[in-house]
């Protein structure tokens, strides 16, 4: 006999009262009365689907009628019921043969609601995903940990369907996740952050190493070690890491921020947001606490109290501006940086996106509207445009200017120093009648480069201004990077057009012939950095902000990630290692390591434990400094607490001092050993061997 009974309108059904409670959270298990789930079932969760209603007729292309679509003449009035009867028939044919393959199923008739867990399913961007059951008084934490288990990999933080970051000590209750609710995982990636004149790398394991110039946050001696880290964000001469604990630490300049002032107060920090010279942390719940120069955003007292429910924050050179989840903001700093807004309080409402250039910012409102403030010089003030600024979708910010981005594609612009504003507006009118279909601008210093969708570029401002010869070759364009005075595009078929000041990577002539399937550009202050597909590095610019690496061509092989920072640009190799180009001081030196290595017991590096027939892989954390003519290594791994425990600790010293920013280790966990390359120069200025001497 067909279990299929007629729809009940969605009020009378337990699932439509259910949905009309909890709205789209709403969830139901269907179960018969008493029944158990035997040991050796299957259990499944995921999206439901809701069926009911009346049949909908489908046209010759498979595609619902609408109404008043014409029927056929062989549509009649019985031609729903003939569906309806062909279906039941249907269905229970199979359900027929469902009863026959398994004499043990029965029907089930009774159904009871219950409340007593939360299945989550636990997805990566990649697609990935495990199913997770655990009781609602469960924490997120312990989901973290679940998934961590099935994925193999460390876990850094989960985000809910809505986007939103759940926090690690929350109850799934608390968290508002329900059954069959999907929530991603970031997971624990290498990556590089940047300072002005230092690098940090950070491990998949959560540790990380520092090098570059000690007054920029290259020496991270004083924190070490630094495990479990998350995050890094950076000032000019500082970084602050946010660990997985919600924790946060600082090294580098005290005046930039490396010495944190409200160190104790900073728990469950969510995200990080940095001006030139100070931090600031949105934690649980939407409240901002600063650190740093006072005058450049260091010190919020005076707007204190209304720092809550902060979804995101903005910082220009010297200020911040924090929007709040009722799309008002909030702005402290320096006043010519932006930090004071009152003059357009009033506007500041129903705000979307802000964006800032070194002295100014500019708020989009959900109207599509602008309204702007700081430094009139570097944008703050569009007075002289404001008629113009509507239907706004995306602005982006010079170092002294904005250009907005119309819904239907068009461009307006404003600010620019009083020295060259007029320059520049005569520039932007000659080419406005081009600025048509716009999909993306990028911005140097002082000038403007915007693609357009059908892959053309139009250009205005000091440096950007494009001649004849350079608009024919910018066709199919894919990518526009900018370092403060040139630009370089990425052309459909992988080739690169540069132009600008040439003394600012504005002139690739000398690597043209290199510049082949290229994949990715990044751009420091002076310098820019390709990557090719075979995995090749390929730098031009000034050699003293990375614009030289062919002293390194032999070991910039198989890069797989670059990262710039001001002064220099940090290859990560398929192998882990890093290579960095760059730093006036070492600008077109000949390098050849001097390679020591440490062998650690492999079950000490990784080790592989199981428990009711789950394996888990612990991996120990190694974190390797360099500083002077030392090298200090540190193994941690696990303890059976979840702390990390100190298990090997080694500190190898040089016969003069290393030249830290291109010292590198490697961690081959598989054979039990840490490679650790040195280098130093000599007083010729060439690169040299160290060789080590354990103490």
């Amino acid at each position: 006999m067909s279990t299929l009974k007629p729809a009940l309108p969605r009020g009378e059904s337990e699932l439509g009262r259910n949905r009309e409670v909890k709205g789209t959270n709403s969830y139901y298990y269907a179960h018969n009365e008493g029944w158990e789930v035997p040991e050796n079932a299957k259990v499944r969760a995921g999206p439901g689907l809701v069926t009911g209603g009346a049949p909908v007729k489908l046209g010759a292309d498979g595609q619902p009628k609408e109404a008043g679509y014409p029927s056929s003449e062989n549509d009649g009035e019985g031609a729903s019921a003939e569906v309806v009867a062909e279906l039941r028939r249907r269905v229970e044919e199979l359900e027929g043969q469902l009863m026959q393959a398994r004499p043990m199923a029965q029907p089930i008739t009774q159904f009871s609601f219950s409340d007593e867990g939360v299945k989550c399913k636990v997805a990566l961007l990649s697609g990935n995903q495990v199913h997770v059951q655990l009781e609602p008084s469960c924490t997120v934490e312990v989901l973290m940990e679940q998934s961590q288990q099935q994925f193999g990999a460390i876990v850094n933080r989960l985000i809910g369907e809505d986007g939103r970051a759940l926090h690690r000590a929350a109850t799934l209750a608390e968290a508002g996740l329900h059954d069959t609710e999907t929530v991603y995982a970031l997971l624990g990636q290498e990556a590089v952050a940047a300072s002005g004149y230092a690098f940090v790398k950070i491990f998949a394991s959560g540790s990380v190493v520092t090098w570059g110039s000690d007054a920029w946050g290259g020496d991270s001696g004083g924190v070490q070690p630094l495990m479990e880290v998350a995050h890094v964000q950076a000032t000019e001469r500082a970084f602050a890491a946010i660990l997985r604990n919600g924790t946060v630490v600082t090294w580098g300049s005290r005046a930039f921020g490396g010495g944190c002032t409200v160190q104790a107060k900073l728990r469950d920090v969510q995200q990080l947001q940095a001006s030139e010279r100070a931090f600031a942390a949105i934690l649980a719940g939407g409240s901002v606490l600063c650190w740093g120069s006072s005058q450049n955003g260091g010190d919020c007292t005076a707007v204190q109290d209304q720092l809550v429910d902060v979804s995101c924050i903005q910082a220009s050179r010297g200020a911040f501006a924090a929007i709040h989840s009722t799309g008002s903001v909030t702005t402290w700093g320096h006043p010519d940086y932006g930090g004071d807004s009152a003059a357009v309080r009033q506007q500041l409402a129903q705000v979307r996106q802000i964006q800032a250039s070194g002295r100014a910012f500019a708020a989009i409102r959900y109207d599509g509207s602008v309204v702007t403030w700081g430094c009139a010089d570097h944008g703050g003030d569009s007075t002289s445009v404001q008629t113009l600024l509507k239907n706004v979708e995306h602005i982006q910010a010079s170092e002294t200017a904005f250009a907005a981005i119309l819904v239907d594609g068009s461009v307006v612009t404003w600010g620019y120093h009083k020295i060259s504003r007029d320059l520049v507006q005569e520039q932007f009118r000659a080419v406005q009648q081009q600025l048509l279909g716009v999909r993306q601008i990028q911005a140097c210093q002082n000038s403007f480069a915007a693609i357009r969708h059908d892959g053309r570029v139009v250009g205005w401002g000091p440096v950007g201004v494009l001649s004849g010869d350079l608009q024919a070759q910018l066709r199919d364009v894919r990518h526009v990077q900018a370092s403060s005075q040139a630009f370089a595009a990425i052309c459909g078929d992988g080739s690169v057009v540069t132009w600008g000041s040439p003394g600012a990577g504005g002139d690739s002539s000398a690597v043209q012939h290199l510049l082949c399937d290229v994949q990715q550009i990044q751009a420091s202050e002076r310098a820019f950095a390709a990557l090719l597909r075979d995995g090749r590095m390929v730098t031009w610019g000034d050699a003293g902000y990375g614009g030289d690496c062919s002293a390194l061509k032999d070991r910039l092989l198989h890069v797989q990630q670059i990262q710039a920072s001001k002064r220099a640009f940090a290859a990560i190799l398929a192998d882990g290692s890093v290579v960095t180009c760059g730093f006036p001081e070492e600008a077109g030196a000949e390098s050849r390591p001097r390679k020591v290595y440490v062998d650690v017991e492999k079950d000490v590096l990784e080790r592989q434990t199981s428990e009711e027939g789950v394996s888990t892989t612990h991996e120990a954390a190694v974190v390797v400094s360099f500083f002077e003519r030392s090298c200090s290594i540190r193994v941690a791994v696990p303890g059976s607490d979840g702390l990390a425990v100190e298990r090997r600790a080694l500190t190898l010293v040089g016969e003069s001092d290393l030249v830290v920013e291109k010292c590198t280790y490697k961690v081959d966990r598989a054979k039990g050993r840490i490679t650790i390359s040195f280098y130093k120069k000599d007083e010729k200025k060439r690169w040299q061997s160290v060789k080590p001497q354990k103490t």
